[in-house]
């Protein structure tokens, strides 16, 4: 069977949404952004095709203006992984980058997540930072929320205290 990697379209959907549906246990969101990926012009998302189907899928999205490459949803099918496909995705998505003039790419990946995490390290990526996130179970009644909130304007020493805080370019 031919492999070929290339530019995901609407046409793929179906095979997207069923390796979707095997990944995190049918929790994942790439259901509720992929329509939104495929007609964004600064998304640039593509995939293995095996045969008639797509296997794979990662996104590059363009963001700051064009500075930053944002790579996400790289998901494989469970019957594809270990071949080599998320690797070849990977690079394919910095080579995007690169024709582009992006200053930086940017990933995040589960801590826990060891074949992405080397998947990242293999590619020069440097972990810049930890998150943890932490999930509470639905409370059965919505507690109640003081509504009342007081906004103005910042003043001039509070607007570059966040600047600074945030470390973007006043």
């Amino acid at each position: 069977m031919s492999v070929r990697i290339r530019r995901v379209t609407a046409a793929d959907k179906p095979d997207i949404l069923e390796i979707s549906r095997l990944t995190w246990e049918g929790h994942d969101y790439l259901p509720l952004v992929l329509d939104d990926w495929l007609c964004d012009e600064n998304s640039k998302m593509y995939g293995v095709q095996i045969g008639e189907h797509m296997v794979a899928v990662a996104n590059l999205r363009v963001i700051e203006n064009g500075k930053t490459g944002w790579m996400e949803g790289l998901r494989v099918h469970p019957d594809h992984r270990r071949k080599g496909y998320a690797d070849v995705l990977t690079q394919k998505l910095i080579e995007e980058g690169e024709q582009l003039h992006l200053e930086r790419l940017r990933y995040t990946t589960g801590i826990d997540n060891e074949a992405s995490v080397r998947l990242a390290e293999k590619h020069g990526f440097t972990r810049l930072f930890e998150v943890g996130v932490l999930f509470a179970p639905r409370p059965r009644k919505t507690p109640k929320m003081d509504t009342h909130v007081n906004i103005r304007e910042a003043d001039a020493a509070e607007k570059t205290e966040h600047h600074s805080l945030w470390g973007f370019d006043p």
